[in-house]
């Protein structure tokens, strides 16, 4: 089969390699769509901490069954499924308690076992599921929702939330979407590029801000008081730190986006101590994959504006580039 070979940071190829071998409980599904993320871009620069090269990278995967194992019972070839990237090994610690994000022996698909972006992607019947009604480019984006569900499941917002959104990319505005369905009462959203804004105000958000200049007296002035959670989903590190001066008392912030994994941030204790701060992470998800097949199913997130660039496999590496890029970049898709 036709694959992206990742074979150390920033040396990627397209080459044939071997079609996937089929285990009793697996299956083969042959790949439609595979979405490019922020975790991606950390793999191709290696400065994400999972990663083990050779490796065929991509994990916001849709496509059709291909053949199942003989122990397979709950799917069938020719249906339409998407695969939760994470493979728990269901007997560590973290496993038992319901933490699967945290397994002790976490095998990821497109991260340190092979990916999406190939022709055929092999993994176990428990990691796929069924998503009749999406087409293609919509089940492709499961994956990405469901961090966002498992992030707001970590925040737990309160009715009547004022919420801080730094970030306009697709992340961003699966976030907006998703807590404008959970009872926020305010959704304010930041970015530097005014298209993105633009968006994130007809997808529901209540005011846009442009990051830099003055933004941070206008995010005074439509808060007085700090919002109840801000949250970044830039995976920028100077964002992160100054969002803090943007959270209410009393209130969270949710560290969302992936950020380099030697980067830090400066946070005072004794602010977080008088000011009551909540920080939170939110890795990858957690059993969140029906709740974001849901949302989607009912039409309640939108991801039609969503998708700016649809390359073949041999597009990798201009996807790579688009999708850092300004203006006119949004979520970069595959098709291989």
């Amino acid at each position: 089969m036709l694959a992206v070979m990742l074979e150390a940071p920033h040396r990627a190829t397209v080459q044939q390699v071997a079609d996937p071998q089929l285990q009793a409980d697996e299956v083969i599904v042959r790949v439609e769509r595979c979405g490019l993320c922020g975790t991606d871009q950390h793999l191709y620069d290696g400065d994400y901490a999972l990663t083990r090269y050779p490796v065929i990278p991509g994990h916001e995967l849709a496509g059709v069954i291909e053949a199942v194992g003989t122990a397979v019972t709950a799917v069938r070839p020719g249906q339409r499924v998407v695969v939760e990237p994470n493979i728990h090994c269901e007997h560590c610690h973290y496993c038992h308690i319901q933490r699967g994000n945290h397994c002790l022996n976490l095998q990821v698909i497109g991260v340190n076992r092979a990916g999406g972006f190939a022709q055929f992607v092999v993994a176990p019947e428990r990691n796929v599921y069924p998503v009749a009604g999406l087409t293609a480019e919509q089940a492709a984006f499961v994956e990405p929702l469901s961090c966002v569900v498992y992030g707001l499941r970590r925040l737990r917002l309160a009715p009547a939330a004022r919420v801080l959104i730094a970030g306009a990319g697709p992340m961003g505005l699966l976030m907006l979407q998703t807590i404008r369905r959970s009872g926020a009462a305010e959704v304010v959203v930041t970015d530097l590029r005014a298209s993105r804004l633009a968006l994130a105000r007809e997808l529901g958000a209540e005011h846009v801000v442009a990051a830099g200049g003055d933004a941070a007296q206008q995010l005074k002035d439509l808060a007085p008081y700090g919002f109840d959670a801000a949250i970044d989903v830039t995976g920028v590190p100077g964002v992160v730190q100054g969002l803090v001066p943007s959270v209410t008392d009393g209130g969270s912030l949710l560290i969302f986006g992936v950020s380099p994994e030697q980067a830090t941030v400066s946070v005072r204790p004794y602010e977080v101590f008088q000011r009551d701060l909540t920080i939170l992470g939110s890795f990858a998800v957690a059993y969140t994959f029906e709740d974001a097949i849901t949302l989607l199913q009912s039409g309640a997130v939108r991801v039609d504006r969503l998708v700016s660039h649809r390359l073949p496999l041999s597009g990798y590496e201009e996807g790579l580039r688009a999708a850092r890029a300004g203006e006119g970049s949004m979520k970069v898709q595959l098709a291989p």
